[in-house]
């Protein structure tokens, strides 16, 4: 169509990590405790120019940072052993967006506490095994952003900067007996993160 609008698109990226991790091991109840903590600090920008007929320029600016704590303790008795353990988890997400026309700020927060546990047990040559964890899956960059994407002439791609991590539980059983396996696995998954399509009419 000769009357359609041109699409042109510039885009640039920058991301600088920081990072560190403390670990103690300590010997308990003839088991073994392990604590610690991790820090995350990434700082994301990214520059996007599209021209319509025209010239359309926007900033975004986000800040991420993550601290956690975390416990493991791991012992052993006759033909039983496990492993059990929590986390802690805090993220923060500063995000900040200029466009020609407005300027605007999105904090977005979350803690959450995911605990872990296995337990092995030997018996008559089989093994016997069965799990529980919990994680969380953060959204990509990408869903966060809060203004539209040019994709091509009919799509634009659109995130939600106030999205919250999804909440993932995992629960597995497991026996072997030399060369025979079975493995079952369960999983539940709380706030999912999905994107939708929606056609532009315009």
């Amino acid at each position: 169509n000769p009357n359609s609008p041109t699409y042109e698109q510039e885009n640039g990226f920058g991301n600088t990590l920081w990072a560190e991790k403390l670990q103690l091991t300590f010997p308990l109840h003839g088991g073994q405790l392990q604590v610690g903590n991790e820090y995350t600090r990434t700082l994301h920008g990214n520059q996007y120019r599209l021209l319509v007929q025209g010239q359309s320029q926007d900033m975004t600016d986000r800040i991420e940072q993550q601290h956690s704590l975390f416990a493991l303790y791991s012992g052993s008795a006759h033909s039983l052993s496990w492993q059990t353990g929590v986390r802690y988890e805090q993220t923060g997400i500063t995000q900040r967006h200029v466009s020609e026309d407005q300027a605007d700020q999105v904090q977005n927060n979350h803690r959450g506490i995911y605990p872990y546990a296995h337990l092995s047990l030997k018996h008559s040559g089989a093994v016997w095994n069965l799990s529980y964890a919990m994680h969380s899956q953060r959204p990509a960059y990408s869903q966060l952003n809060s203004y539209s994407l040019y994709n091509n002439y009919m799509q634009f791609v659109s995130g939600n900067p106030n999205l919250k991590p999804s909440q993932h539980h995992q629960w597995a059983a497991q026996w072997q007996y030399r060369w025979l396996f079975a493995r079952m696995e369960m999983q539940w998954v709380n706030r999912y993160i999905a994107s939708a399509l929606a056609m532009n009419e315009n």
